[in-house]
């Protein structure tokens, strides 16, 4: 279990690492960097639960992952309607106050 825990440690620094200075097309969003530096993180600790056949925590860990995931998403989505709603009240009212 050392072993494989040494192992999972030193490929999920490096991987974290080479995805950061990959190239990528263009700049991620923070979402996008979230998504992707978790997936670094969980298939590690994925790779690990299936060498020592750890199957509940391997399911507890992507359904745990997930549904944070969901979480930030929609978190982020609300945030962006919110924004768009205060701009139309803005283009509507002149300001974005509730006093008129």
């Amino acid at each position: 279990m050392i072993l494989a825990t040494s192992i999972g440690v030193a490929f999920c620094g490096v991987a974290l690492v080479a995805l950061h200075y990959f190239p990528w097309p263009k700049r991620l969003t923070r979402p996008q960097a979230y998504i992707v530096g978790t997936l670094a993180i969980i298939a590690t600790f994925s790779g690990v639960c299936i060498y020592l056949a750890w199957w509940l925590p391997l399911a507890a860990i992507w359904a745990i992952t997930v549904g944070a995931g969901i979480a930030v998403l929609m978190c982020y989505a609300y945030d962006a309607w919110r924004g768009a709603t205060n701009l139309l009240r803005m283009g509507k009212h002149g300001d974005s106050s509730d006093d008129a």
